[in-house]
């Protein structure tokens, strides 16, 4: 586990098992948790925290979501398709913002990468957006819902944060206009006449 910003730490990912990478937050009353990974690491770190902390989970595939029950959060937060997996805590379907010492602020991430995604903003210097900012498999092709993309863009420009955490990215932390300028680029590239946009080509 390493700091990469005043009292927030990151659990990098793993590939045996395909772990995603694990956001946690200090707060004054609570840690915040983003995302709990599937790896041993994790499991670990987060069976031995000391505090009482709480989950934002931002989508419901395995590697974000796979040790939720070797752990014992305070709650968890998620989209309703990851509540139909984890069948625990509470549905966020609209921003919800928390003030524990610093800003915590849950808000719904429009994804092509997986449904009901969420983003957990720090501050209003930091987004977390787990895959959030992925394409997908469509029939075959690896793509970007376009409609979906404009809505990631607007949402990311419309934050204060400076810093976009990309988990499986590296570097994980980077300047939210670098995040930007590449999903624009790839937008520039639909078709009008095509729904998606195609990474393949």
């Amino acid at each position: 586990m390493r700091e990469i910003a005043k009292d927030i730490f990151q659990i990098e990912p793993s590939e045996d098992p395909l772990s995603a990478d694990v956001i946690l937050v200090r707060g004054e009353q609570y840690d915040w948790v983003f995302d709990v990974g599937a790896g041993a690491e994790a499991a670990q770190t987060l069976q031995e925290w000391s505090r009482p902390y709480r989950v934002i989970l931002s989508h419901f595939h395995a590697d974000h979501i796979g040790n939720l029950t070797r752990i014992s959060p305070e709650n968890v937060y998620q989209g309703k398709f990851t509540f139909q997996k984890t069948k625990i805590g509470t549905i966020v379907s609209r921003i919800t913002e928390f003030y524990d010492g610093r800003k915590i602020r849950i808000l719904p991430f429009p994804s092509c990468h997986a449904k009901d995604s969420l983003a957990l903003e720090v501050d209003g210097a930091y987004l977390f957006t787990g895959d959030g900012t992925d394409c997908t498999v469509k029939n075959g092709r690896v793509v970007y819902n376009t409609g979906t993309l404009q809505q990631t863009i607007r949402t990311i420009k419309e934050s204060p944060a400076y810093w976009i955490g990309l988990s499986h990215e590296t570097p994980f932390l980077q300047p939210k206009e670098e995040v930007v300028a590449k999903l624009e680029a790839i937008y520039r590239r639909r078709n009008k006449q095509d729904p998606y946009i195609s990474m393949d080509e």
